[in-house]
């Protein structure tokens, strides 16, 4: 028989799974398939680099990943991993884990259930990378935001903080007073505690939004009452990293 279109896809199919491995490595992403017949679990080499075990130290090796796991997350982890072989969810989540030297890391896990033709889970393949660096650039960032919000509360000028949404971050005692808002604005969008501000004012907010400064040394603002306030004022982006 002519075997040549066989061959051909085998060796293109060879062809993909070397890129496909060159590729993972590349992005340190590691490949896992826990076996739900015979409850054993296997892992790509990069796996055993995540989670610094040795390769040659396989054996009962849901047993190690399990004491990797920071005992605080070790029970929401099995507890998820279970609602997902009952088919009550997906294998999405998140968890800390210990290296042999103490330090902490974060992992990010995703994992599919592949089922018989009878519909029952035999197995679960899934993907695990590192996000120690994003969660620590998350840390950072809201202690920045805790310390601004420190620091905008006792400002003795009107200042407060929207999000790219324009719901308020914070506020200044005095933002508060000086517009004589006696309600927790924390969340609220800027346009439900003013919805007297008109177009123009929102496509400023947009601009800045979207990079610029803008300001006025003299405004008039008209309240919803009818009351008029002349205003001093200035809007300016808020990086939270370099873009």
């Amino acid at each position: 028989r002519d075997i040549s279109r066989r061959v051909k896809a085998e060796s293109n199919f060879e062809t993909a799974k070397q890129k496909l491995q060159a590729a993972l490595d590349a992005s340190i992403v590691g490949i896992w398939d826990y076996n739900l017949i015979d409850k054993k679990l296997t892992w790509d080499k990069t796996m055993f680099r995540l989670y610094q075990i040795s390769k040659k130290n396989s054996e009962k090796l849901y047993d190690q990943w399990k004491q990797k796991i920071h005992p605080d997350d070790v029970e929401g982890v099995e507890e998820l991993l279970g609602e997902v072989i009952k088919g009550k969810g997906k294998y999405d989540t998140s968890f800390r884990i210990i290296w042999p030297d103490n330090s902490l890391h974060y992992i990010r896990a995703k994992g599919l259930v592949h089922v018989n033709e009878f519909g029952d889970p035999i197995k679960i393949l899934g993907t695990n990378w590192d996000i120690t660096k994003q969660k620590e650039v998350e840390s950072a960032l809201h202690k920045s935001i805790d310390q601004n919000k420190l620091f905008i509360d006792e400002a003795p000028s009107a200042i407060a903080m929207f999000d790219t949404n324009m719901q308020y971050m914070a506020a200044s005692k005095k933002w508060l007073s000086d517009y004589d808002i006696d309600q927790n604005v924390i969340g609220k969008s800027h346009y439900e505690v003013f919805p007297e501000i008109g177009e123009d004012w929102k496509k400023i907010h947009q601009k800045c939004l979207k990079g610029a400064i803008r300001s006025c040394d003299e405004e008039m603002f008209e309240r919803a009452d009818g009351s008029v306030q002349w205003i001093t004022w200035e809007v300016k982006p808020w990086y939270k990293n370099d873009n």
